[in-house]
């Protein structure tokens, strides 16, 4: 599930077997460290980070990292790549824990924060990140008491795991309901818009950043891509209650508040995994982009699959892997992101129609009566 840094061949791969992929984006690198046995996070260093830090230090990273080699071996290795051979740090796609996959353009508030149980304004420029989390260990136990669960080890994980289905299998595991109100304290592993962390970032809904109202949903973000790939509400036409048919990526083309009269290529926010972002769209050839090609531009799908347990029941799951189908057969309406038997998506079918949703949906839970005492919490990812 970790990638092993053979990201360009796959690449090239794909791009000899699937038309059109040649020219998809997969989400980006980021590291993370290993301190006393433990994988932990946030971002501990990305490329843009480390040209930041050489030119803040006003000297040349990879020299001062790399001194001790031949001036020859020093050209031929990035700053990155030795800072991952002398401190042990993993590579993992942004999407699949933490790092920025799109930055907000607009300002939200939060009914009640994970960290401070307040109402928190979710400023201009918060981070997006991808739909997994990062995993939970020992270092998590405080996080895991504080959701109601008895014994914190039944919620461990290695990570790779959306974070819709992650807090379903531990509170499956630890017998409780998540995401809950409880005498006036939200809890769960997200805050009520959709993010969590003391170092604030969003992974899914991000309702806050937009209303339900009027026709298509307002922009509220841009991807970290080159293209700055713009991100909407979920909503195509909420007045009409219609939701837009998504490719893998989770894009489309249609009109847009900022474009009404030239369709354009563009994201919506879902409901179910991947939530933003699945990859960088369109292909190269302008296509949208279908399951197949996104999971042939990510090492981690790979089909090493897990079986994981929620109140729905079990379904088989490939961690890290970003690419979700069609069928509906996974928790709560997803599709699955196995790779086998692969349903297409509507929006990638021959004639793709919108959905209609006959009543608006609203991301919050409905509050129910469990006992009082536990916080809000945040995860790792």
């Amino acid at each position: 599930m970790v990638s092993d840094g053979k990201l360009l061949p796959a690449l090239l791969v794909a791009a000899a077997v699937l038309p059109g992929v040649s020219g998809l984006e997969p989400l980006l690198k980021t590291y993370h460290e290993k301190i006393d046995g433990e994988w932990v996070g946030p971002m501990i260093f990305d490329e843009n980070a480390l040209k930041a830090l050489d030119k803040k230090l006003g000297t040349d990273l990879n020299h001062n990292l790399d001194k001790n080699l031949r001036s020859s071996a020093r050209s031929a290795r990035s700053a990155l790549e030795i800072l991952a051979g002398q401190h042990g740090r993993r590579m993992l796609d942004v999407c699949a824990s933490t790092g920025n996959v799109a930055l907000t353009t607009v300002e939200g508030t939060s009914e009640q924060s994970d960290i401070t149980g307040e109402p928190a304004v979710r400023a201009v420029g918060s981070n997006i990140y991808g739909p997994f989390e990062a995993g939970f260990s020992s270092q998590q136990d405080f996080l895991i008491e504080a959701f109601g669960c008895s014994d914190a080890s039944l919620c461990y994980s290695d990570g790779g795991i959306d974070t819709q289905m992650a807090e379903a299998t531990c509170a499956t595991a630890c017998g409780i309901t998540m995401p809950r109100w409880d005498d006036g304290v939200y809890t769960g592993f997200l805050d009520t818009c959709g993010g969590h962390a003391s170092d604030f970032h969003f992974h899914q809904s991000m309702h806050c950043l937009y209303e339900d109202a009027g026709s298509h949903s307002t922009k509220i973000a841009e991807g970290t891509n080159s293209d700055a790939s713009p991100l909407y509400g979920k909503w195509e036409d909420y007045d009409s209650g219609v939701l837009p048919d998504l490719d893998a990526c989770g894009g489309h083309y249609g009109y847009t508040p900022e474009s009404p009269s030239t369709e354009v290529y563009h994201h919506h926010m879902q409901d179910s995994p991947p939530f933003a972002f699945g990859c960088y769209g369109p292909n190269d050839d302008g296509s949208l982009v279908t399951v197949e090609q996104c999971r042939a531009i990510y090492d981690d799908c790979d089909g090493d699959l897990e079986t994981l347990t929620t109140y729905e029941g079990t379904v088989e799951y490939d961690a890290w892997c970003p690419c979700w189908d069609g069928s509906g057969l996974g928790f709560q309406g997803a599709g699955l992101n196995t790779g086998i038997d692969i349903v297409p998506l509507a929006a990638t079918s021959p004639s793709p129609t919108a959905t209609f949703a006959p009543t608006p949906l609203t991301w919050a839970p409905t509050p129910e009566p469990v006992d009082s005492g536990t916080t809000g919490g945040s995860g790792s990812g």
